[in-house]
């Protein structure tokens, strides 16, 4: 089987080395790779190009927003599986192997591995989406999640409506609504988690909150657990604002 990588850049040049250096090491080197770029002006896409990586698909227009990437690149995705990563992450060099073995082994919707952030090491994890949302029933969504690309047709898309949380939204309702997953233990890389997210936390807590009012059934915990964050994060809400 083949599966494929998405990857959506921007004026990456200072990054992606080491996300090409990765796909490069792989033990299997049987994957497509999709870049979704939004218009990058510096060296990203020519990095990409005069990569040794095979069957790359370039696409690079404007878009809004890194799901809306995602979205169209799914769209264009031939393969029965895609793996999201972003372009300062990193693969195992057995990722991509152990991702196939396992959708071999268990034909599931998803496949969450094992990835390593920062100092934080993200295993996957069941009945904790109360409390830590995607995290708390699969993994990081890049690097480590496998995903069935016909699970979008079934399940929808990424929601326009959640510029950061949009991932955890999709995940969450799809293994709500009967999606299967299968949960490894095996390591599939590095995520780097400086994102949109990092900077702008009143913005990611509210999302967040939503999202889990919408896939949660005990509303009013959520409400108060978001509360709770809000106290919690103040300092660090006002640093940022």
């Amino acid at each position: 089987m083949t599966i494929t990588i998405i990857t959506a850049t921007l004026n990456a040049e200072a990054t992606i080395a080491d996300l090409i250096k990765s796909l490069s090491q792989q033990t299997d080197k049987n994957f497509f790779w999709i870049v979704q770029d939004g218009l990058s002006s510096d060296g990203t896409l020519d990095m990409i190009r005069n990569s040794n990586i095979e069957n790359i698909s370039i696409e690079s227009k404007n878009d809004f927003g890194i799901y809306d990437a995602l979205n169209s690149a799914v769209k264009r995705c031939k393969t029965d599986y895609y793996l999201v990563i972003g372009s300062d992450d990193k693969l195992n060099p057995h990722a991509i192997e152990n991702y196939k073995k396992s959708v071999l082994k268990s034909n599931s919707d998803f496949v969450a591995a094992t990835v390593d952030s920062g100092s934080r090491r993200i295993t996957p994890s069941t009945n904790k989406g109360w409390l830590f949302g995607m995290c708390g029933v699969a993994s990081s969504h890049s690097v480590g999640l496998l995903i069935r690309t016909a699970a979008h047709r079934k399940y929808g898309y990424y929601s326009h409506r959640f510029p950061i949380v949009a991932d955890q939204l999709f995940v969450k309702s799809a293994l709500n609504k009967g999606a299967t997953i299968n949960r490894e233990s095996f390591l599939a890389g590095f995520y780097n988690d400086n994102g949109f997210s990092s900077q702008s936390i009143l913005q990611f807590h509210f999302e967040f909150a939503v999202m889990q009012i919408l896939t949660e059934k005990h509303k009013f915990l959520q409400f108060l657990i978001f509360l709770l964050r809000i106290i919690k994060n103040w300092r660090l809400i006002f640093k940022f604002r």
